[in-house]
């Protein structure tokens, strides 16, 4: 004869859970971690960006920042600076200019599009344009991926790497967590014994 264990008083699983988690709370202990410290803990807080990514306007390319209208009366305009993604133009550009940009530089004063260089013919101070952009071309506008105020991540989220570098993106250095869970094991069973024993039979 096979004996079983008397299964009469076994609850399903759905109901077993439902009272394990009646008796527990959830963790109401934070701290703050640098991001370093923060993989796989999980988010206290939801994050909100303090800053717009890109925070300001942008060349998508490298090419020509210039003022759209320009190219309505002229294929050549006045070649007068550079725009770096570190080094920014700082002064204005007007009718009939035009800048040198790199990918990621801010667009400067008074331009509002720009042309990939492969459509474009320069000398030393002049660039002729192959093609007649619309207005906004190749633009990549303040707060297009990420706008101040918008929730990066939300509260209860397990950090992982991409999230860290999404974080890292918009200026956080630290983050609020969950404290870590204290976990206890317990074996019981006449059949254990420690480990510098004898095993019975």
């Amino acid at each position: 004869m096979i004996q079983t264990c008397d299964t009469t008083s076994l609850k399903p699983i759905t109901q077993a859970l439902t009272a394990m988690l009646s008796e527990v709370s959830a963790l109401t202990h934070f701290e703050k971690v640098n991001l370093i410290s923060a993989h796989g803990r999980v988010l206290a807080v939801d994050l909100q960006s303090g800053i717009n990514v890109p925070p300001a306007d942008n060349s998508a390319m490298d090419g020509y920042a210039l003022r759209c209208e320009d190219l309505a009366d002229t294929d050549t305009l006045k070649l007068v600076g550079t725009a770096l993604a570190g080094q920014p133009f700082t002064e204005r550009v007007n009718a009939g200019e035009c800048v040198r940009i790199m990918t990621g530089a801010v667009i400067p004063n008074g331009a509002d599009s720009v042309v990939m260089q492969e459509n474009t013919e320069a000398s030393a101070k002049t660039v002729t344009f192959k093609q007649i952009p619309n207005r906004g071309n190749s633009v990549r506008k303040a707060g297009e991926d990420i706008q101040i105020g918008q929730i990066v991540v939300a509260k209860g989220t397990k950090l992982t790497a991409a999230h860290l570098a999404l974080i890292a993106s918009v200026g956080i250095a630290e983050v609020e967590v969950t404290s870590k869970l204290t976990v206890g094991l317990i074996a019981t069973g006449d059949e254990l014994t420690a480990p510098y024993y004898d095993l019975a039979p």
